[in-house]
């Protein structure tokens, strides 16, 4: 079969922030996991808690772009 208009050739599995890490294998490299701060993570869900009890929307919206969960609306 042949290979369709937009169809991919390649994926790719990792994101830029992720980065990854060399190994002996120059064609092999494995991911830096994500690293969270458990005092941030615990201020943003009071945050959000907060936002919600009070039915601020554009606050809870924003609080996810901040976060990195939602991206920007259009």
């Amino acid at each position: 079969t042949s290979i369709r208009p937009g169809e991919k050739l390649n994926e790719e599995l990792l994101s830029a922030a992720e980065g990854i890490k060399s190994t002996k294998n120059k064609k092999i490299f494995v991911a830096k996991p994500d690293t969270i701060d458990p005092e941030k993570l615990l201020r943003n869900i009071n945050n959000l808690e907060r936002y919600v009890l009070a039915g601020e929307e554009n606050s809870i919206i924003q609080k996810f772009q901040e976060m990195g969960i939602l991206g920007e609306r259009k």
